[in-house]
């Protein structure tokens, strides 16, 4: 709700309950409470922003530790089945013994 004293900038609403009819100010020029506000408030998006950040990057991080360790036991597997496979060639190509 907008109350008196209080300013729209950038389609919001900043107010400041500590400056309001205490300082008589310009509509074109804010003062420095306003301004001080005004920075505070993109501190905080700032921080808000920064953390969400950080918890994606260390979901992110969780899912390639993960994702790697996948790979490497389907790595081993594949291993695996290869060396069996050629076992299993070698005593295919044997000729048996009453040749």
């Amino acid at each position: 709700m907008v109350q008196t004293g209080d300013t729209v900038k950038d389609d919001r609403i900043v107010s400041d309950p500590a400056s309001h009819d205490l300082y008589p100010r310009s509509p074109q020029v804010p003062d420095d409470a306003e301004r001080l506000i005004e920075l505070e408030i993109q501190l905080t998006h700032q921080q808000r922003i920064t953390e969400q950040l950080s918890q994606v990057l260390t979901e992110q991080a969780r899912q390639m530790d993960s994702l790697q360790r996948r790979l490497h036991g389907l790595e081993n597997r594949l291993k695996q089945l290869r060396d069996r496979s050629r076992e299993e060639r070698d005593l295919l190509d044997e000729k048996p013994p009453h040749y």
